[in-house]
């Protein structure tokens, strides 16, 4: 081999040597950029899950105490107000849409309930269990899916 074919390959060798290593750097800075994206996206839904486990115990404790409270209007009158409370507030940010339809279905009979009805605090009993059970699915849902 003589010296100009031997220059050749020597700095094609190089040249090449050259783009791996760019290659393998790039590669590398991408991975870890993944990485990092993925850990904070993830870090993210841990916090939202956990905001939204404690409001929804906050309005299951609420409406489990509306359901307790058949017996005394003034109780049932603070309640309400409580619940009215989460309903225009806190579960704006947390709830899904099984959660939401749930919680206009029990604010809407709230709305025309008289605590004197013995059936309607049946449905309303029901409507309580049923929200109950929409929060606890969608917790269970939201965890499944982002919290892999």
């Amino acid at each position: 081999m003589d010296d100009k074919t031997y220059n050749t390959w020597d700095v094609i060798v190089k040249i090449l040597g050259f783009l791996a290593t760019a290659l393998s750097i790039y590669i590398g800075i991408t991975q870890f950029s993944n990485q990092q994206k993925a850990t904070a996206e993830l870090e993210m839904n841990k916090n939202f899950w956990t905001a939204q486990n404690t409001v929804y115990t906050e309005i299951c404790k609420n409406a489990g105490a509306l359901a307790a409270s058949l017996d005394d209007p003034k109780t049932f009158a603070a309640e309400k107000t409580k619940f009215l409370t989460y309903y225009y507030g806190e579960m704006v940010l947390v709830e899904d849409d099984s959660v939401k339809q749930h919680m206009i279905a029990l604010k809407a009979y709230l709305d025309v309930f008289r605590i004197k009805d013995p059936d309607m605090g049946v449905i309303l009993t029901r409507k309580i269990i049923e929200l109950s059970d929409a929060c606890r699915n969608s917790s269970i849902t939201f965890k499944r899916a982002n919290l892999k």
